[in-house]
């Protein structure tokens, strides 16, 4: 059997860094033991467990690679080694809960009940908020024939994680072995559900499906101390390309994105515009020049007042696909390649059921399609201002606004998805009329329960939205702007003490004389491998374009003078896109206007440094691979993106992700968490300017799976329960009797 999202819980983020407390590894060890947490994923067992023992040697002190070095010896049935790694890890560091777990899944392996005990206690001691170690405690005793603690142990876990596919079964199956009928068929049921509608997975036997602290963890080494910025200018260049010699009158209204419209592999800018003609088209020429291109003979044809669009491949073909808001509807149009699209609005079944401000397309419930959800205002009084469209996967969309509770109040403005608990499942955040952004955070079934950024502010509305990881913590930030001042807001991302519970804190930034904000962007300006802000703002003396350099100590600084900003004339400023337009390494911003060209400022300077820019495409996720999560080590820098679909204010950037690396001349270890839970890590990738990734197909399954040879090659039949079609060896002249029905 497959199962599937089993890796989903093996990038929670910094979890099991941050549990270590030990000294800072030595560089060499930190690289060996990264390269070996690659090698884990790429199921190179061997190769790993021989890389986690270098870095231990080089680093003695490195309990990490202990821990590490005892789960691929766990993999490879080597538990009596496991075992003494892992208590090696524990020697150097007593209080690490994955330390202690893993201990416990090599004890109990061996059939060691009381040991094993002992030691998922210990894990639960120094982790209290982790549903497997509970789990496993229940498993001890159940196995030591204590029903009462095993169920406490069971309802323990169900009340961390009320998802947790194991415990619900383990909890079915002690309350039957203790003759309570009625409750053992609940959970019974509860079970069945989790795992059908794959909103749970049990626990398994193989690498990865043991839960997430059996899965090998990265070691990080402390950042470089950041150096002031390199020379970097940013060069404005009009976007005002004439047709046939004749200017053609500008009525846009601020909503842009970025696709390959034209079929030729560059990113061309999609404008939205109000008149007979709603959607315009500036075609990527190279170099950095734009050219008009006829949209409505590629089949972009629309008229009214559009807002903003949307880039997703919705049906899954390979090809981006457009969405577009108006003011009043919606409209889908289908890349049929060579650039040509189809207006399919009709027979997908969108429909206006608010007012759009916003589109996005997201896969909320992780089916792997693209769903859509805008962003508004109601129709008519008593109706909600946010629509969520379900894709059903054969070409339709539904109305499930009402079924997860997407509706909200008042008028909303922007939305973005991220996972800012790293718990896998995707949230979006949503901007509007409340002084702060309301998070709907990701239930996995059911009615979404929201989440403000901050429950004590008195700030005006909020208007643009974009995430970040400003401080390097592994927790995805918040950045907003506001319909007044201070035009501009970051957010930490922070946990509670003793709670799992996630919260945000206001950063202070230097930006005092903001009398409104619209569109923001994240960006590494000078490509030093620490994200910025860039945000458009209204001042006393007009609108102005302001970028915060991050510091890397918390701390941001004022920049936009160095780089040349405060020379630059902008009209009616509204969305801000961050992309590398002429593919030279160094990020650059287009600003969209009302009723104005859009102005291109060219980054001079950034290319300096070092850098990479991924192209991420989908193999059983979405193909434009939004909602991915991205972690790049090079050298000592880490980073961290979530690839987004809409951000900032009515604005998309293309469907990739530029990565500065600062001094380091490649990326060491690329991790790649794609939105149905698979991890994919990659080592000793090109020194490239680009690099294309596809999601792999690497995913294991603790089932034999049966291939037959059709005289030409081998053809896969199935994957089954061992006994099921194969039989299997019970000694070495008896094989079981092969059980078809099970």
């Amino acid at each position: 059997m497959r199962i599937a999202g089993a890796m989903a819980l093996a990038l929670i983020l910094a979890v099991a860094t941050t549990c270590a407390a030990q000294t800072t590894p030595s560089a060499e060890a930190a690289r060996l033991n990264n390269r070996g947490v690659a090698q884990m994923g790429q199921q190179f067992t061997d190769r790993a467990a021989a890389t986690f023992a270098d870095a231990f040697k080089k680093d003695p002190k490195l309990s990490q690679a202990a821990i590490n070095q005892g789960i691929a010896l766990m993999s490879l049935q080597k538990l009596d080694e496991a075992k003494k790694a892992l208590q090696q890890a524990i020697d150097l560091d007593p209080a690490n809960p994955q330390a202690w777990y893993n201990l416990g899944l090599a004890q109990h392996a061996g059939n060691e009940l009381e040991p094993a005990l002992n030691s998922f206690q210990q894990a639960v001691k120094y982790d209290p908020h982790d549903a497997d170690s509970y789990y496993f405690v229940g498993v001890c005793y159940q196995d030591l024939k204590d029903p009462d603690k095993a169920i406490a142990s069971f309802q323990k876990a169900l009340q961390i994680d009320p998802n947790h596919a194991s415990a619900e079964f383990a909890l079915a199956r002690a309350f039957q072995r203790s003759g309570k009928t009625p409750e053992a068929k609940d959970h019974f049921k509860r079970f069945q559900h989790l795992t059908n509608t794959k909103i749970g997975a049990p626990i398994g036997l193989s690498y990865g499906e043991q839960g997430r602290y059996s899965l090998v963890t990265t070691a990080e080494l402390p950042e470089p101390i950041l150096k002031p910025m390199i020379p970097v200018k940013l060069i404005a260049q009009p976007l005002d390309p004439p047709i046939a010699g004749v200017e053609k009158p500008w009525a846009t209204t601020g909503g842009a994105c970025m696709m390959d419209a034209a079929g030729e592999g560059s990113m061309d800018l999609v404008l939205m515009q109000a008149g007979p003609q709603a959607i315009r088209v500036l075609h990527n020429a190279g170099a950095g020049k734009f050219q008009d291109w006829d949209a409505a003979a590629a089949g972009f044809s629309a008229s009214g007042h559009a807002v903003a669009c949307a880039v997703g491949d919705f049906d899954g073909d390979g090809l981006n696909d457009l969405a577009v808001a108006l003011d009043d509807s919606v409209l889908l149009f289908r890349n049929l390649g060579h650039g040509k699209f189809k207006d399919v609005t009709a027979e997908s079944g969108l429909a206006a059921h608010n007012r759009p401000s916003g589109i996005t397309f997201v896969d909320y419930d992780h089916d792997g399609d693209l769903d859509l959800l805008l962003t508004g205002s109601p129709l008519k009084p008593g109706d909600a201002p946010n629509v969520l469209w379900r894709n059903n996967g054969n070409g339709t969309f539904t109305d499930v606004t009402d079924l997860t509770g997407f509706g909200g109040s008042g008028t909303t403005a922007a939305a973005i998805l991220t996972d800012f608990n790293n718990d896998r499942a995707v949230d979006l955040a949503i901007s509007g009329d409340g002084p702060s952004p309301l998070i709907y955070v990701n239930p996995r079934e059911g009615k979404y329960p929201t989440q403000p950024v901050d429950v004590d502010s008195k700030l005006p509305p909020t208007v643009g939205i974009a995430v970040l990881d400003y401080n390097k913590d592994g927790w995805m930030d918040i950045a907003t702007t506001h319909a007044g001042a201070p035009g501009l807001t970051l957010w930490r991302n922070f946990a509670i003490p003793d709670q799992a519970a996630r919260r945000f804190q206001r950063v202070d930034l230097p930006l005092h004389d903001a009398l409104r904000g619209w569109g923001l962007a994240s960006i590494d300006i000078d490509n030093d491998g620490w994200i910025d802000l860039a945000a458009i703002v209204e001042t006393s003396t007009g609108p102005q374009l302001r970028i915060l350099r991050n510091r890397g100590d918390g701390s941001f600084e004022d920049v936009s003078h160095a780089l040349g900003l405060d020379q630059i004339k902008l009209q009616a400023p509204r969305g801000l896109i961050a992309t590398d337009v002429d593919s030279d390494g160094a990020p650059d911003l287009i600003v969209t206007q009302v009723n104005a060209p859009p102005i291109l400022l060219h980054n001079v300077g950034a290319n300096k440094n070092h850098f990479v820019r991924l192209d991420l495409t989908g193999l059983v996720d979405n193909k434009t691979a939004l909602g991915v999560k991205v972690e790049v080590f090079a050298g000592n820098l880490w980073q961290k993106w979530e690839l987004a679909g809409a951000s900032g204010y009515q604005t998309q950037a293309p469907p990739q992700i530029l990565v500065g690396l600062g001094q380091a001349e490649g990326t060491d270890l690329l991790r790649i968490l794609w939105p149905t839970g698979f991890l994919q890590d990659e080592i000793d990738l090109p020194h490239q300017p680009v690099i294309a990734m596809k999601e792999a197909d690497r995913r294991g399954s603790s089932c034999p799976v049966l291939f037959v040879w059709d005289g030409h090659r081998y053809k896969f039949v199935v994957d089954v329960i061992g006994a099921g079609v194969v039989g299997h060896w019970l000694t070495p002249a008896r094989r079981n009797t092969p059980n078809p029905g099970e």
